[in-house]
This record gives C-alpha cells, structure tokens and sequence, in this order.
C-alpha cells in the first residue's frame, strides 16, 4: 500500500475494520494527526473474518481512505475523509504478515472491536468459553491462528521471545469491564497453549477498560450514493454517524499512547460509572425498543421514539427501572443524560435501523438488558417492562413477519437451529432454559414466569402495542 498522504507511521493495530471502528476510533486518530506533529499513532487495520473481504479489498483500492459525514438533528451534515489507516492486513490470505505486523516494535496498541460474543465469556460463571472448534485449532495450532486469542498470543510470544515490551490490548466493545474480560479471554487461552506465557501476558500486558459511544449505522446502497454525493467522493465504502461521540478510557498503557486527549478523549482512572450509565440506559434502551418497535412495524429508531407509546416505554424504563438502582458515583447529570439519549434516538437524519438493533440478542440482552433484572429481582421490585421485553424478543424468534406483515428473518449466530425452535415450544416457558438466562434467577420465579407467558399469549392475541399499553 502507498504511504497515507499524511505520512503517519503505523503504531495502533486494530482488529475489526468495521463501521463503528472508522467513525470512532480511526476518526479520532485522523484527528489526532491532523492537529498534532505526532506522526507515530496510525492504524494498521486487521480483519479475520472471510465476510470482511470486501470492506479490506476496498479500503486497499482507496489506500485506507474513506469518507465520514454526520447528520445532526436538523440534517446539517459535515463530511470528513480520514486517513489515520495506513495499512491493511487480511488475515486470512497474510496470516504470517499479520503476526509480523503485531510483533514489530513499533505497534505499541492493539485495540479491538470484535462484538460482545467476540470475548467468549460465559457471563454466568465470568470465565473463558475454551470449547469452540476455532479455540482448539488455535491451541493445537499457534502457527496457523484463526482466532484474535490465536493472533494476539502468537505476537506477544514472539515479542517475548525477541525481547520486545509486549503492546497494549484496548477493548473497544460495549461489554462490562471490557478490559478485564479481555484479559481474562487472553490469558485463559494463553493457559491452555502454555502456561508460562499465560503468566507473562498477565503479569506484563495492561489491559485498560474503555467506553465507547456513538451511533452509527449501517450503510445501503442507497445510502452509499447519497454520501458520497454529500463528499463528493466516489468512496467504495463510506460511513455515517450521528455528530455525538466519546471515548473514556482507562490511563493505564504499557508501552506508551497518542495524546489523545488533545482531540477530546477522556482518559480516567476508573471508567466504571460511565460505562455502566451507557450500558445499562442506552444500550439498554436500544434492546428494550428494538424488538417491540421491529414487531410493530417501524423499521428504525427515530420512527419508533416518536410513537408516544414506545418513548413512554423507553422512559418510564430509564427512569423507573435503570435510574434508581443505578447506584454509581458520578458527575454526570443523570436527567440530562437520559434526554439526550432521547434526541439522538429521534435523529431522522441518522434513521439507525432497528434490524441491526435486533441483531445477536443472545449476546446483547445479557450484558446489556438482563443486570438490571437481576438487581431488581434481588431487591423485590416491579420488573413487568422488563419481562415484557423478553416476551417480545421469545416472540420476535418464534414468528417470521410484523405485524404490518413485513417478512423477515432472524439474525442470531449464538443460538443454534435447536435453540431457536424453543421459541416455538407450545411450553413458553421453556425458552427461558436458553444459555443466554444462565446469568439470572428466572427459571425459579414462578412470578417472572407468570408474567412472561401472560405477555407472550397477550402479543399473540392483541398485538405488541396494545400489550405494551397495559403495563402503563
């Protein structure tokens, strides 16, 4: 590939070149060398997965160049071409080129943007799932990784070995204590290829937990030609975002780091109170509507909060059920959180689609939806929105079209054929013995599952909304 114009040196390595990542991070790093004279930080972006062949492939013929341009509320938009990514690597035709880049001296980070079920911790127990195929073959395997854990553990044991300070690993996913989960994935895998490893990466490689925010879409081909008439650029594979972003992270980096501060990023201590507000009241909220507004009809997040009775929903949910057992010390103001939540919902400029929303619920609502079950369980208070919502999600796997009789067809890679088919078990109930439950206590509360089955039988017979309208 042709040196970016902007001559940065590859210091940042990221898994995962999807959407989120080239609106957020490489949009920050752009930044970051635009406005500074530090030329070490660009990105080298990786991609292990065979579905990310034609995203790499593009990027490659525009030299790691694309467009971003954000919609605000009122449809100003600004359109940006970023240039932070100078290299790309696609693992599956250059896996040793990809452990080289990932051993050399000058790659200092390695961040990561691999999907809540990317870390593979049963949240139940808080350990590293090691039975998958892909895990054992990069166990038996270390010369011919398939996995990031396969990847990431061959570079630092090369690094090691040449006497090179490992990078830092910085998770850029929406997962609790993202960093620690990474670390435990890390080093658990590393465990069971060799042990000693396994204690260097734990005793030598920081792992810092991040929050990450901003909305970003998915892009159509009607949308693609629209933004690249805003840029007025032909870009092969351009993003859009809404205007709002943050980043938090931990400032604990091993082997150095971009002042990235310089550009907007919060570094911290702790990023615990800001990541369990984002959690637990937007991510959230985007799985409470998603599933009740996609069965209703709507088709994005705008048209779905601007029906009164899903922002009554999605309200009364942030403020009854999340804001008062959202026991955090912060400074953020809460009331003021929650109703930007909500204008950047109603942005009609963004029309973030509540299909992608739906998408890997079984990954989703643990982390995001199911603690704050748990906690009110614990705690003996009302939980109906919430069982109405596991309701709509049980019905949303068993049916096949809206209730506008739009057909479609249900995106959940962690739920097998056999698991899927208990969605349509005349026993209702048997859909909560799904793994995804594993992390509550709703299979032996007799008034969840009254709930639960009263709902699901109440969507069936009057419809999603009008159920929806008799919790109030």
């Amino acid at each position: 590939m042709q040196p970016s114009a902007k001559n940065l040196k590859t210091g940042i390595a990221h898994i995962g070149v999807g959407n989120f990542h080239r609106a957020h991070q490489a949009y920050y790093v752009h930044q970051y060398g635009q406005q500074t004279s530090d030329k070490a930080w660009g990105i080298c972006g990786i991609a292990l997965l065979e579905n990310d062949r034609p995203i790499i492939d593009a990027l490659k013929r525009q030299q790691g160049t694309y467009t971003l341009t954000t919609f605000d509320e009122k449809g100003q938009t600004e359109s940006t071409r970023i240039e932070s990514i100078v290299e790309l690597l696609f693992a599956p035709d250059e896996s040793e080129s990809v452990i080289e880049k990932l051993s050399s001296p000058d790659v200092k980070i390695v961040t990561l943007t691999i999907t809540e079920a990317g870390y593979n911790i049963d949240l139940a127990t808080g350990g590293f799932k090691s039975d998958s195929p892909h895990i054992q073959h990069d166990v038996q395997h270390p010369d011919q990784p398939r996995t990031v854990f396969g990847y990431l553990t061959a570079a630092l044991e090369r690094r090691f070995q040449n006497g090179v300070a490992p990078f830092t690993v910085l998770s850029c996913d929406n997962f609790p204590h993202n960093g620690d989960a990474a670390r435990t994935a890390f080093v658990s895998f590393a465990a069971l290829r060799n042990p000693t490893l396994a204690a260097q990466i734990a005793e030598s490689v920081s792992f810092p937990n991040s929050m990450v925010d901003r909305i970003t879409p998915s892009v159509s081909p009607a949308q693609k030609g629209r933004l690249n008439e805003l840029a007025g650029w032909a870009d092969e594979v351009p993003v859009f975002s809404e205007p709002f972003i943050q980043w938090v992270v931990e400032d604990r980096f091993g082997n150095g780091r971009p002042a990235l501060e310089r550009v907007g990023v919060q570094f911290t201590d702790d990023v615990s109170a800001y990541e369990a507000i984002k959690l637990r009241l937007l991510n959230a909220s985007h799985s409470m509507l998603a599933y009740p507004a996609f069965l209703a009809g709507y088709t994005t997040v705008d048209e779905a909060i601007g029906d009164p009775v899903l922002h009554d929903f999605i309200q009364k949910f942030m403020d009854e059920d999340v804001t008062p057992i959202l026991n955090v010390l912060t400074t953020i103001d809460l009331a003021d959180y929650k109703a930007t939540l909500l204008r950047r919902f109603a942005n009609k400029s963004i029309g973030d689609q509540l299909a992608r929303l739906c998408f890997d619920g079984a990954s989703k609502l643990p982390i995001y939806v199911l603690p704050t079950l748990n906690e009110r369980m614990a705690r003996n208070l009302p939980y109906q929105r919430i069982a109405f919502l596991i309701a709509a999600y049980g019905h949303y796997l068993s049916a096949d079209h809206t209730e506008r009789g739009d057909s479609y067809t249900v995106a959940e890679p962690q739920l097998d054929a056999q698991a899927l088919a208990t969605g349509k078990n005349a026993d209702r109930s048997a859909f909560l013995n799904l793994s995804l439950f594993n992390s509550t206590s709703v299979r032996n509360s007799l008034e969840f599952i009254r709930l639960y089955t009263q709902f699901r039988a109440d969507i069936v017979s009057d419809g999603i909304l009008k159920t929806l309208k008799k919790i109030g």
